[in-house]
This record gives structure tokens, sequence and C-alpha cells, in this order.
């Protein structure tokens, strides 16, 4: 018994340009940007301790600092790669729906904050997006429910940052 050989595939180590690491890096950095703009006139505390600008501020940097270690990915494969014909990429709708739903989750929340109040409002958002993420209807809650507790625990309670109370209070 003979065995033919394996015929000789051609292996392309070519892969096709991320433009979307260019156009996330750009978004980031502009926003990321934006955010350090805007704090950056943030009144200071005359005792000396940290002010309200910290965490925007860490938030700011870190969007910047990641803006543009992808821009930096994107040249570094740019430089690399050429692509021999790029196919058309098929549009997954389900990511654009459900970045979609993060943004109008905060613009919901901008518009009924001061009426619900933070801990309905932030419940309904986590527990709306953790439901369309796939989690079963009593883990999306459960978890929803217990995430709004920590959060308004930590800022309320422990940072001391009046957070709105709606209806209820």
């Amino acid at each position: 018994m003979t065995f033919d050989p394996a015929p000789e595939v051609e292996e392309s180590v070519e892969k096709p340009e991320n433009s979307y690491d260019l156009a996330s890096g750009v978004v980031v950095v502009v926003f990321g940007s934006a955010i350090l703009l805007a704090v950056h006139d943030y009144p200071t505390l005359p005792s000396g301790e940290l002010g309200p600008s910290l965490f925007p501020g860490i938030i700011g940097g870190l969007m910047i600092l990641m803006g543009v270690l992808l821009l930096g990915r994107w040249f570094n494969d740019r430089k690399t790669v050429r692509p021999a014909k790029a196919k058309p990429e098929a549009v997954h709708w389900r990511g654009w729906i459900n970045a979609s739903l993060i943004i109008g989750a905060v613009i919901f929340y901008l518009l009924v904050v001061d009426f619900l109040g933070f801990l309905t409002t932030v419940s309904i958002m986590t527990v709306g997006l953790i439901f369309r993420l796939g989690a079963k209807w009593w883990v999306a809650i459960a978890a929803g429910v217990l995430t709004t507790l920590v959060v308004w625990l930590i800022f309320n309670k422990v940072l001391l940052v009046p957070l709105p109370l709606g209806f209820w209070g």
C-alpha cells in the first residue's frame, strides 16, 4: 500500500489590514482628550485632598493610552502586512446592536435618573444589558441588582458622592 504525498499548499501569511484599530484608536483618543479637557476646569479642594477631577482624569488618561496603543497596532500592521485581495468583511450586526444599546442605556440614565433615582435607573440598565448579552433572566436580575448595590455603596457611603434618590427620597 502506498500513500500519495499531500499536495503542496501555498500558505499565505498576509492578513487583511485592520481598519477597526485606526477608527477605534482615533475615537478613543478624541473622547479621552475631551474628558481631560472637561475635568481640567474642575475645582480643587483647599484641603489638598484629591478633588473631583481625579477619577475622570484617570479614565481620560487611560482612554488616551489605549487609543494610542490601538493606533500603534494599526500602524505596525500597516507597515508589515499588505493584503493580497481584501474581501469585503461581513457586517456583524450583533456587535453594532450591543454598542447601540450601551449608548442608549447611557442616554436613558441621563434622561430618567433624576426621576427614578440612581438605584432604580442603574438596576434597570444593568439587568437589561446583562440579559441582552445572553444571561438567564434570574442571573441578569441577581447580577444587575447586586452590582448596582455595590456601586451605590462604594460611591454613596465610602466616597460620599451624593447620588440622586429620585421619587424614593
